[in-house]
């Protein structure tokens, strides 16, 4: 594989020749396995190289700093850095001198996602930006654990004290210890830990005049039990119960590509109501639903609510009552849609199942407006009945959604647990 050329005076280009393992000329490099981390803790990835150049016979290992934000005052040049790492680790069972102790430096297979909210460019808001820690990043190499994700520029950059928002989302594998590991991922997120959302990059800038250790290379650290540490946070607040974090998806997982490489069928073309029905026993817990999948491709169009994904509480079905609802976005390029609900106000009852009365089984449906859908049918319709009260009812007959409102359309059942969507929920602990 061919690398980018690099050369050893930072004046020419922002990257420098630190090491070299042999005082052999410096010349162009053909590099197999490149690997990156932030060595310097400055933002930018520096890069470690085994190399070789065209003649095989003389080999060299490199690594080269990159200067990218090095240089210039402390305090003019952090807001220009554009990044943020995230750490999600396990805590150790035996806390140690400053209450928590990391019993790893990264946990393998987490899953991380970052939501930016004020981005300063509308056209590229529903990005997301998703990395996973993995033992590798390419062939012969290893690049530093931790996620590192670039981010967009300052949305007012005359304000010194504020920079963009962020959510964090951070879903952990199952262990297979754990109870109820097959039901779903734990994700560690704003509904375990409120620190994860809002947070001001600016806030995690590090102090010119007193740089903390822990702050440099602005760590957001996320541990599976629901705590976090970063600049500014408080890294003894913690949920009452760690396993508020298991995500259920009801009824099942979506269609998956057969073993062996068989494709999935195309989608569906057609403007389109879609949904799925379900039912709340009367002594069921709260839930909250904190993800929606579509299999399929969301219209932008609304007609009578501004909604394209909504949740309605259907016992009554002259009285269709909102349990909550989003103006949801689908790449282009994209077939499946996974739509984080985000943060509310911790009075705001969107998207919350309430307790059960004690007497009453309550229906509801989760509806959205699609332009092309994919039918898959559930798996297992009452896996979740005896962890959450929860039964499945069957899939929304899709119909023509061309001048209907969603928000208050009678829809029909289908004849079968077949639907482009399903949700991921978990119990509040209220």
């Amino acid at each position: 594989m061919l690398l980018e050329r690099f050369y050893e005076s930072p004046a020419s280009s922002l990257w420098q020749q630190v090491y070299c393992l042999d005082d052999g000329v410096y010349d162009p490099v053909y590099s197999a396995c490149p690997a990156w981390a932030d060595v310097d803790r400055d933002g930018d990835l520096d890069c470690a190289r085994g190399a070789h150049t065209q003649q095989l016979g003389s080999t060299r290992a490199k690594f080269q700093r990159n200067y990218l934000y090095h240089g210039g005052t402390c305090a003019d040049c952090e807001p220009l850095k554009r990044y943020v790492n995230v750490r999600p680790v396990r805590a150790a069972p035996d806390n140690g001198p400053n209450g928590w102790r990391d019993n790893s430096e990264c946990e393998f297979g987490a899953f991380v996602e970052l939501v930016v909210r004020n981005h300063p460019d509308p056209n590229m808001a529903h990005l997301r930006r998703v990395q996973f820690t993995s033992t590798t990043a390419g062939y012969l190499n290893q690049d530093e654990y931790p996620p590192h994700f670039g981010l967009p520029g300052d949305p007012d950059p005359n304000d010194p004290d504020e920079d963009l928002r962020l959510d964090v989302y951070v879903d952990f594998l199952a262990r297979g210890d754990e109870p109820n590991a097959g039901s779903g991922v734990w994700r560690v997120d704003w509904t375990v830990n409120a620190q994860l959302a809002n947070i001001n990059l600016a806030d995690l800038y590090v102090d010119c005049n007193d740089p903390d250790p822990e702050t440099l290379g602005r760590p957001i650290t996320v541990y599976r039990d629901g705590r976090v540490r970063f600049k500014g946070a408080d890294p003894n607040v913690a949920p009452s119960d760690p396993n508020l974090a298991r995500l259920y998806t009801l009824g099942g997982r979506l269609t998956l590509p057969s073993q062996g490489g068989g494709a999935l069928p195309g989608l569906t073309t057609g403007n389109v109501f879609a949904g799925v029905r379900f039912n709340k026993e009367p002594n069921s817990p709260e839930l909250r639903i904190r993800e929606i999948i579509v299999d399929g491709q969301l219209d932008q169009t609304t007609s009578g609510c501004d909604y394209n994904v909504v949740v309605l509480d259907v016992t009554d079905p002259n009285n269709p009552s909102p349990v909550g609802g989003l103006k949801a976005y689908t790449f282009s390029d994209n077939r499946r849609t996974f739509i984080h609900v985000p943060p509310q106000d911790p009075n705001d009852p969107d998207f919350v199942l309430p307790e059960g009365d004690g007497s009453t089984t309550r229906k509801y449906e989760v509806r959205v407006r699609l332009t092309s859908y994919r039918m898959n049918t559930l798996p297992d319709l009452t896996g979740l009945q005896t962890l959450l009260g929860l039964t499945v009812d069957k899939g929304l007959r899709t119909e023509s959604s061309s001048g209907k409102n969603v928000c208050t359309e009678g829809m029909d059942l289908g004849s079968a647990a077949t639907t482009p969507v399903t949700i991921r929920l978990s119990p509040t602990g209220n």
